[in-house]
């Protein structure tokens, strides 16, 4: 029994260590099958993470071939309508030269008859005739003028052996139109520098940072560049001693500082000119205008939401309404505002295809007040109520592409409106097959790489009789708008302990709301008026009344009325086409209707949206400004 125990005791230890190997041995494999496993994870991340970078790289790859593909059309386009002007181009050389040859033969006939009268000692031919020379003269000067069109033509970019240098928009063609605007520009640099020099000399003329009797300014630039801001108080405006002019301008685009200048400067002049004409001829203006209306067949006739028994109440309704000034500085503005913009399509020093500026202004006479207003620039009123509490009333509309009416009007001159991912609450305008410039306004001075898709240069027209309950007005560019409400503007004036303080200390609460609304974003420039009323006697009821004048411009089809969503407005009136600048004809008065707007409305595209750019990008192959005609088949594509 004891060595039965004992080999049962040995056995046991047997069993127990071979166990304990077993044990041993499975724990070992789980040591190495997670390690194993701790590794196969590590290669499956970098694999993921290969993976995402793989999927990265081939969505680049696919946008730039897709980006590649369009600039491949594009150049397919270009170079289609370059051979087209380049064959039109050849055929008017080839005339040219003929008509050269011919004025050439005739002079050389002109010579030989004055040799052969010098040599034969005939008096009366040895005496010229002054008819015929004369004519000789004019000959020479034809074949002169002749000869520089051909010249230029053959210098031109059409004609030009090297392929590149004709592409529309290239170094050269940019380089040949930048010199012949500057040859240009010398004739007229001499008569702007006496004109600036007159200005500065006219007293009670301010566009610096300062302040007098009525008004306060001031501007800061912003983090973006140069100051593409402007504003200006004109006092005794006209020679009149009760009126003022006062004006914003917020510039936009490669050459936008100096388009707000030229149109700060320029724009008041005209607009005192037209209103000089006017206010002698007015009475006949309105009749032959309401004679104009009834006929259907006349070219500028306008478009009318309402019917013939409506219009004509609607129009004594406005009469018994606003004075005669309102009538009279309301066709002023509309001419001023059009001629201003024809200027600029021509100046010789000034590219205005991708540059423009909006353009708040107004004229204050006694208790008469008339805004016109083209682009997202503002206009409000510090105002009392009935408990005497101070609010602010929104005098402007901020002519922005989300409005219905805009957007309407753009997309029927074959021009497009909608926002990017990026910033889906920013409506722009582009191009018909280019995703350029994405203007962020509907209205606006220059830019004429939009003018013929629905950019407009005609001002919203507003009239206003003034009360004792009115203190001031802001003028301001959307640098303080997009950041400061306004209520909160308003306030702001309000508690400038003088009021030449109180513009400076606008834009200085708007350069602090952006650094704390928006501290990624670069400042935008401000610019602000604060014109100060008098104590006004009139207890005239304070509701604003509006006329709205809506016109397409370059679009070949009538447009049907239209009442914009979101807007209190009475009817729309559609006028015939803005004048273009390569024509000389006579100035159209369009006819209105006069809309209301509420005096709590705060009409804002951007508010509480973050800062983005006026102007997107810039067309990379656009056409030349002489050639408009082609403007639509020549611009590249981005």
């Amino acid at each position: 029994m004891k060595r039965f125990a004992e080999e049962k005791a040995a056995w046991k230890t047997k069993e127990q260590e071979r166990i304990q190997a077993a044990i041993d041995s499975v724990a070992g494999d789980l040591d190495i099958e997670r390690k194993l496993r701790r590794r196969a994870e590590s290669l499956n991340k970098k694999l993921g993470k290969e993976l995402a970078e793989t999927k990265a790289s081939l969505s680049k790859v696919i946008k730039e071939f897709e980006s590649e593909r369009r600039v491949r059309d594009v150049m397919e386009e270009a170079c289609e309508a370059l051979a087209r002007n380049i064959g039109e181009d050849k055929a008017e050389v080839e005339e040219l030269k003929r008509e050269s040859a011919k004025v050439r033969g005739e002079v050389e006939n002109e010579r030989e008859m004055l040799q052969l009268g010098a040599k034969s000692g005939d008096s009366d031919l040895f005496q010229t005739d002054p008819i015929v020379e004369s004519k000789c003269c004019d000959c020479f000067a034809v074949l002169e003028c002749l000869l520089n069109i051909v010249r230029a033509l053959r210098m031109g970019s059409c004609l030009s052996a090297d392929g590149r240098s004709g592409l529309p928009g290239s170094p050269t063609s940019e380089s040949r139109r930048r010199n012949g605007k500057r040859r240009r520009g010398m004739r007229t640099s001499s008569f702007d520098y006496k004109r600036d020099e007159q200005l500065r000399g006219i007293p009670g003329r301010m566009f610096f940072n300062g302040a007098n009797e009525v008004a306060s300014l001031f501007t800061q630039q912003g983090r973006k560049g140069t100051n593409q801001d402007a504003m200006i108080v004109w006092e005794n405006f006209g020679s009149r001693m009760d009126t003022v002019f006062c004006g914003v301008f917020d510039g936009h685009g490669p050459y936008g500082h100096m388009v707000a200048k030229r149109v700060r400067d320029s724009l008041p002049l005209k607009l005192s000119a037209h209103w000089e004409v006017n206010i002698g001829s007015h009475e006949v203006s309105r009749e032959l205008s309401s004679s104009a209306m009834g006929s259907m067949n006349s070219e500028d006739t306008s478009i009318l939401c309402l019917d013939e028994v409506s219009r004509e109440s609607m129009d004594l309704e406005e009469k018994e309404k606003h004075p005669e000034i309102f009538f009279t500085l309301r066709e002023s503005f509309l001419k001023a505002f059009r001629v201003m913009d024809k200027e600029l399509r021509l100046h010789p020093n000034i590219d205005c295809f991708c540059s423009g500026t909006t353009a708040v202004t107004l004229v204050k006479q006694r208790q008469d007040l008339i805004i016109g207003n083209v682009g997202d620039s503002r206009a409000i009123l510090g105002t009392r109520d009935q408990d005497d509490t101070l609010v602010a009333v929104q005098l402007t509309v901020d002519l922005k592409p989300n409005l219905p009416a805009e957007a309407e009007r753009i997309r029927k001159c074959k021009g497009r409106v909608f926002a990017l991912q990026d910033e889906p609450e920013v409506s722009r305008v582009w191009l018909p097959h280019n995703d350029s410039p994405g203007l962020a306004m509907a209205r606006a001075f220059g830019d004429f790489c939009l003018k013929d898709f629905g950019l407009i240069s005609v001002p919203e027209i507003f009239y206003r009789r003034l009360t004792e309950r009115d203190e001031f007005i802001v003028l301001a560019t959307d640098g303080v708008w997009d950041v400061l409400s306004n209520k909160e503007v308003v306030d702001i004036v309000a508690s400038a302990p003088v009021h030449s303080t109180a513009a400076r200390a606008v834009v200085e609460s708007a350069v602090r709301a952006w650094r704390y609304k928006y501290p990624t974003s670069k400042i935008d420039d401000c610019a602000v008026v604060c014109l100060f009323l008098d104590s006004n006697s009139d207890d005239s009821s304070p509701s604003i009344s509006k006329a709205k004048f809506n016109q397409h411009e370059s679009c070949h089809e009538k447009q049907q009325p239209q009442s914009p969503g979101g807007l209190n407005r009475l009817a729309t009136v559609r006028a015939g086409p803005e004048i273009q600048p390569e024509e000389e004809e006579e100035e159209e008065t369009p006819n209105e209707a006069t809309r209301m707007m509420g005096m709590g409305e705060d009409w804002s595209a951007l508010e509480g949206v973050s800062r983005v750019n006026t102007l997107l990008t810039l067309p990379r192959f656009v056409a030349g400004h002489e050639d408009k005609k082609h403007t639509g088949g020549t611009k590249a594509r981005k």
